[in-house]
């Protein structure tokens, strides 16, 4: 009798050692994976700001090549800046350099940070706009390398959606800063101008309204896109401009910041 209940205690102390041991090898797993998405998020914020400067880039070289020419020195400052990010990265993280994405990206921006002055404006506007959807790309290439999917933001939903939604929407008010600014710059909007900033307002305006749906912007968000919006149907869609091409790039900026902040928002709201 005595065996038995010997035996009895024996197994339930294995098993409860096992129990306590398969406890221990998740919660470490668990840390394991904090640790991991907490350098993803860190991460994703760095590049979400070489993505910013890259946007900034693309809109001052854009409006110097159709004449304004004041914005020669701001982008100087934003091509020494982003130089030094990007070797600041490189350095930070040395596994990029066996990433062909990164390795892309900044061979693209080392030839057109010094050839962006020497290219046609729609080439110049055409080679930003490659390198920025690479900036996109490999933020979801570290996503996913990191294991942002499985974070949910507070109200549920994917993380996933402020990189490949919202960001995307920013990416577009991007485009419309450098067309707007370059067009304000020349005083005319043609055409083919009109036509591209038309689709890429119907693209902000459809998207941003899905996104808000489910992600509720701030009331200066919400004003700063509605503002933007309402200067592309006034002034750029009917052809003749009486806008300063830094006038409506300060406006555009305001809205694109805004989208940014809202994505840094949420993103410090997942490492907290």
């Amino acid at each position: 009798m005595h065996a038995w209940l010997w035996a009895g205690a024996a197994f339930v102390g294995v098993v409860l050692s096992l129990a306590l041991v398969s406890w221990l090898v998740h919660l470490q797993t668990a840390r394991r994976l904090r640790r991991t998405q907490q350098q993803g998020l860190m991460w994703l914020g760095r590049l979400r700001e070489i993505l910013a400067q890259m946007q900034r880039h693309r809109g001052v070289s854009y409006a110097w090549h159709h004449g304004s020419k004041s914005m020669a020195q701001e982008r100087e400052q934003l091509q020494r800046q982003l130089d030094q990010r990007l070797t600041v990265l490189s350095a930070e993280l040395p596994w990029l350099a066996s990433n062909e994405r990164w390795l892309g990206i900044t061979d693209h921006w080392q030839r057109l940070g010094s050839s962006s002055l020497q290219l046609h404006a729609e080439d110049c506007l055409a080679q930003h706009n490659n390198l920025i959807q690479n900036v996109l790309y490999l933020i979801e290439d570290l996503a996913l390398q990191f294991r942002l999917s499985r974070l949910r933001l507070a109200n549920g939903l994917h993380v996933r959606i402020l990189w490949r939604e919202l960001l995307a929407v920013a990416e577009c008010v991007g485009q419309v800063r450098a067309l707007g600014s370059g067009a304000c710059a020349d005083g005319y909007c043609d055409s083919v101008t009109r036509i591209r900033l038309n689709y890429l307002r119907e693209q902000v305006e459809h998207a941003s309204q899905a996104i808000w749906q489910q992600l509720p912007p701030s009331r200066e968000q919400k004003n700063a896109l509605q503002a933007l919006l309402g200067c592309l149907d006034r002034v750029l869609l009917r052809g003749q401009v009486d806008l300063g091409a830094t006038e409506f790039f300060q406006l555009a900026s305001h809205s694109l910041d805004a989208l940014h902040a809202q994505y840094d928002d949420a993103m410090l709201a997942l490492q907290r």
